[in-house]
């Protein structure tokens, strides 16, 4: 709940969500897909660091190696064991996609996942 003087605000999308800020696994871009379509104006561009694969001990980029989720994972885990049961993340439009295949869905300018037992 947001106060504006005497008038309190809600954003109903979020009320009860454990909140999380946002997402961000940082390092050069790197074209990872260009879109054939003619509809497509733009490029998907990802962010790419060379990590050591902890199986391979290989250089590696760190995108495409599953720390966004679980970093994701962790929050939500921790976020259950507090009491919530749903999470809401800010999210851009370019990475509403992510979230979905995480379990998101679009609520007002958010993305929530409500939360079960988590492992």
């Amino acid at each position: 709940m947001l106060s504006n003087g005497s008038r309190q605000l809600y954003l109903p999308e979020i009320v009860g969500c454990a909140m999380i800020r946002e997402l961000h696994v940082y390092g050069s871009l790197q074209r990872v897909k260009a879109r054939e379509d003619s509809q497509e104006t733009s490029r998907k561009f990802s962010s790419l660091a060379l990590v050591k694969n902890p199986d391979t001990q290989q250089e590696t980029h760190a995108q495409h190696m599953g720390f966004g989720r679980r970093l994701m994972s962790e929050a939500e885990r921790i976020a259950y064991e507090e009491g919530y049961k749903s999470c809401a993340v800010i999210a851009g439009i370019g990475a509403r996609e992510y979230y979905k295949a995480l379990g998101y869905e679009l609520r007002g300018t958010y993305m929530v996942k409500e939360l079960g037992a988590v492992t």
